[in-house]
């Protein structure tokens, strides 16, 4: 295993990658700096303890979503204006159970949050209904 990965439970590592993060590449979205690599572990740790993730099996990979509280911003987009990212999205591209992690928007349609899951957040009160409802939709919230 490498420095950037780190060993989260039975087969499950995560990969800090560097143009998320020191190196951020300019056309993938980029953590923020109050958004620590512990934090980053935290949220993926959470995604998998509450089974935020699915199995998409005509691409062959997992994807899961982690959101810290309504209205944590956890990242700026690649768009021109910089736009702020509140849910962050974890891929297995493989199957493997070797996931890295990145802010997302989710209102682009390939970055849509599973309504089972946005339940799960409005259950646990990190969303209301109106914003559940919205974010389901694709509509921005903020």
């Amino acid at each position: 295993m490498e420095d950037n990965e780190i060993h989260i439970k039975d087969n499950i590592i995560y990969k800090i990658v560097d143009y998320h993060r020191r190196r951020p590449n300019p056309e993938k979205s980029v953590w923020d700096r109050d958004v620590s690599v512990e934090d980053e572990i935290g949220l993926f740790k959470e995604v998998v303890h509450n089974k935020w993730i699915v199995e998409d099996l005509n691409k062959q990979k997992h994807l899961g979503w982690g959101i810290l509280s309504y209205g944590t911003r956890l990242g700026t987009g690649i768009t021109p204006e910089k736009k702020p990212l509140y849910v962050a999205k974890f891929k297995d591209e493989n199957l493997n159970e070797y996931f890295h992690g990145y802010p997302i928007d989710y209102t682009c349609v390939h970055d849509r949050v599973p309504k089972s899951i946005l339940k799960d957040w409005k259950k646990e009160t990190r969303i209301s209904k109106a914003q559940m409802s919205r974010m389901g939709r694709g509509f921005d919230c903020h």
